[in-house]
């Protein structure tokens, strides 16, 4: 392997762990398939090939995009390591399986390998790619997501939606997309009455603060970012996370900002200036929810 990597991929870091998944993947086979690999694979395989992407653009060509679109193999990998890379590339990674990974890959751990793809089984049917999960134990979830026709359907995004939030009046539906915008709609209408641009990057939550002058956003570019309701104007862009941002969340008196990071951290903001005030560490893992308890302490 040592000669392979010198004269295939001269050294490159990209080229070295390349020539590992290749390998690795290859004793996989030998063993007899995913159900049969030995325990390192299925727990490192997925990092070596996260490591093996060189530029972004090539991601849904590389070994990484291989193994994302493999059922069987994410039906047993590791999920802390699975999770990471799915957040990571999140939306460039365009084929079948890949798509529905990131969709649910936060509720894997635990899962025996059947139910993972009950799982991804069921979040196929909401995809409206297959007729009914086979695995019983999704059937009745796949039952009770089923309802009656939408009361109105709001269109503008040109890709998917990760995340929805209501003003706390009712009146307002702000929703986060993939195509880096945020929309704002008149919840009793469906009326499009803004869209806000500048996030360079999918945005993944939203959140309107208590008294319902501000959203704030979480978004793939590693920012958050506060935008005036009533008008959609820009009131800053909070940085510091090295990696997307997964979620955000207003304390109950509205001076605080928080949001979670897929670097794993946990930050405060200050909403009135931007003034970062904290960042929490501690979590082994991508940090994909955040709350304030009612008092806000």
């Amino acid at each position: 392997m040592t000669d392979a990597v010198t004269d295939g991929v001269a050294g490159t870091v990209e080229g070295v762990e390349g020539v590992l998944v290749a390998r690795l993947r290859s004793l996989a086979d030998r063993a007899g398939g995913w159900d049969r690999a030995d325990p390192y694979v299925l727990h490192y395989l997925i990092s070596h090939a996260e490591q093996a992407v060189g530029a972004d653009a090539y991601a849904a060509m590389s070994p990484l995009a291989d193994l994302l679109d493999d059922a069987q193999f994410v039906a047993r990998a590791e999920a802390t390591r699975l999770a990471r890379a799915a957040v990571r590339f999140r939306g460039r990674m365009n084929r079948p399986v890949a798509r529905l990974v990131e969709r649910c890959v936060h509720e894997f751990s635990g899962l025996q390998p059947a139910d993972r793809l009950g799982l991804l089984g069921l979040v196929a049917v909401q995809d409206g790619l297959g007729g009914k999960p086979s695995s019983p134990r999704w059937q009745a979830a796949w039952a009770s997501w089923l309802s009656s026709s939408a009361h109105v359907v709001l269109p503008g995004h040109q890709g998917g939606v990760s995340g929805v939030a209501f003003s706390p009046d009712g009146a307002t539906v702000a929703s986060a997309g993939n195509d880096g915008t945020i929309r704002l709609w008149a919840a009793a209408t469906g009326e499009a009455h803004a869209t806000l641009t500048g996030h360079q990057g999918w945005v993944e939550a939203v959140a309107f603060s208590p008294d319902g002058a501000t959203v704030a956003s979480a978004g793939g570019d590693g920012t958050v970012r506060l935008w005036a309701a009533a008008t959609g104007e820009a009131q800053a862009a909070l940085t510091g996370h090295q990696g997307p941002v997964l979620e955000v969340s207003f304390s109950p008196d509205g001076a605080t900002v928080a949001s979670a990071g897929g670097d794993g951290t946990i930050r405060l903001w200050a909403a009135a200036t931007g003034e970062a005030h904290a960042a929490l560490t501690g979590h082994q893992g991508t940090g994909e929810a955040v709350a304030f308890s009612r008092a806000g302490a």
